[in-house]
């Protein structure tokens, strides 16, 4: 991986962005050097962005799951009406850009359930993104979600 100035941040390339909803998009990352580490469900990453003088940090959910056969992370970020970071993002990124991120990270994981066991989710709005990767972790142990 590539490291910046703080050994922090791993510069990813915005491979493919998806406009979710009027004011979602999601921007699939990659890094070139196809070393990852491996989220778990629920957990996200930070996203630095340089806005004229100022640095702005954000935390995006993984929005997406991570297997061997699909490397890379989905983070879906919603435009909030008076927010920098947001509205930068959603403006100025696109397929081929270079992003500031730290390694996944976050405590919110998948709790120890029989596969058996049906299972309810109770979200709205973005707070949808990181039950993503969580929702498709069950179904593919079997549960009924």
């Amino acid at each position: 991986m590539n490291f910046s100035e703080t050994k922090l941040w791993f510069f990813a390339k915005i491979v493919k962005i998806e406009q979710e909803s009027d004011s979602v998009k999601s921007f699939h990352l990659q890094f070139d050097d196809g070393k990852y580490v491996t989220p778990q469900p629920g957990q996200y990453v930070t996203v630095k962005t340089q806005i004229g003088d100022d640095i702005e940090t954000r935390e995006y959910s993984i929005s997406s799951e991570f297997t061997d056969e699909y490397k890379e992370y989905r983070i879906s970020v919603k435009r909030l009406e008076n927010g920098k970071a947001s509205n930068f993002i959603h403006d100025n990124l696109s397929v081929g850009d270079y992003l500031p991120i730290t390694v996944p990270y976050g405590i919110l994981k998948p709790a120890e359930v029989k596969e058996t066991a049906p299972i309810t989710f109770f979200v709205g709005g973005i707070g949808v993104t990181p039950t993503v990767s969580l929702i498709e972790y069950y179904l593919k142990q079997g549960n009924k979600v």
